[in-house]
């Protein structure tokens, strides 16, 4: 589950809500990870807060600060225990320069290998993919250089996900990702807005905003490899597709079905 960041902490919290329902709710034991953050005991407890009001059973902060903290066994033995992990927004490079390659980023895969939830917000939700958009430029005039990327986890390999996505302007930046890396779909995630990817490869968006995909499979003519990083470059034809609540894509026929089967979420309605 990938938030697009500013999820709504104080009134309906529908996408926290439905975290903590995919977790397990009373059976629900979470662990937050805060890493990417500059304040992290702060957005440890936060979350703590929300989660146990939502009813969670079970919900503990593992803070990490060095990479010998991510690679110690015990820590990854408490992620190892959990039904889901959380981390918190921040800097993504901060997150990944702690957890990449460590104990606790491949507890993280078994954990989501074996049924249970990796939920990110912000920088969290831009670490799910295998390349990470780690910073860029806003704008339209699209280029090499507007964009640099690193590892992440790679719990999803077939997209890049870029966070706070019309709220900063950020479709040039992931435009440039994607045509520097066309194999891959770009997922563009507004604040309040999730994307839940399963695993039979189709997408689910919940909240307020939209979700972009960028889709450069059928691109015939590109001149990327060929200008200067200062130069925009040339990509055709780039489909796009506009999601929101509700909406469903299928990742391997790369096409949006809508509404969603209502038997993959079943939400409660409210009193």
């Amino acid at each position: 589950m990938a938030i697009g960041g500013a999820e709504d902490k104080i009134k309906g919290r529908a996408l926290l809500t439905e975290f903590v329902r995919l977790a397990g709710s009373e059976d629900a034991r979470i662990v937050i990870i805060p890493s990417a953050s500059t304040i992290p005991k702060e957005r440890g407890e936060l979350y703590t807060g929300i989660f146990s009001e939502l009813g969670a059973g079970s919900v503990q902060i593992l803070q990490l600060a060095t990479r010998q903290q991510a690679n110690a066994a015990k820590a990854a033995r408490i992620v190892a225990d959990a039904t889901a992990v959380f981390v918190t927004g921040g800097i993504q490079l901060r997150l990944i320069s702690l957890l990449g390659g460590t104990a606790i980023a491949g507890a993280i895969h078994e954990l989501v290998a074996g049924g249970g939830v990796y939920c990110g917000t912000s920088a969290g939700a831009a670490a799910v993919s295998s390349h990470m958009i780690v910073t860029g430029r806003e704008g339209m005039k699209i280029r090499r250089g507007m964009v640099d990327l690193a590892p992440g986890l790679g719990l999803i390999s077939h997209a890049i996900v870029d966070q706070h996505f019309s709220q900063r302007g950020r479709l040039g930046r992931l435009i440039a990702a994607i045509g520097m890396n066309p194999q891959f779909l770009g997922i563009g995630i507004d604040e309040d807005t999730a994307a839940v990817f399963h695993a039979d490869s189709t997408m689910d968006v919940y909240g307020a905003g939209q979700v972009v995909v960028v889709d450069a499979s059928g691109v015939r003519s590109t001149d990327v490899h060929s200008v200067s990083k200062t130069r925009p470059f040339m990509m055709s034809p780039l489909q796009l597709h506009l999601l929101n609540e509700g909406s469903r894509f299928e990742f391997t026929r790369r096409r949006v079905i809508t509404p969603r089967k209502p038997a993959v979420v079943q939400r409660k309605a409210r009193a």
